[in-house]
């Protein structure tokens, strides 16, 4: 599997954080993000996906996106 650099991007004034990896590996993966030491789940404030990219079936883009952004 070989991993892409990040795409990280804070729009709408701070408020909505994106962050991609665009990864090519021979079966689709899966990602788990976590924060704080504990794992990020799709949902309210989070949305996670992975998607395979549609003119190459071994590459995919692992995205994360979180709203209302907190700075702790």
């Amino acid at each position: 599997m070989a991993v892409g650099q990040p795409i990280v991007k804070l729009e709408n004034n701070g408020q909505l954080l994106t962050i991609r990896f665009i990864i090519t590996a021979g079966a689709k993966p899966t990602a788990t993000w976590t924060a704080a030491g504990l794992p990020v789940k799709s949902g309210g404030r989070y949305f996670l996906n992975v998607e395979p990219n549609k003119a190459n079936k071994e590459e995919y883009t692992i995205f994360l996106e979180v709203k209302a952004v907190s700075y702790r």
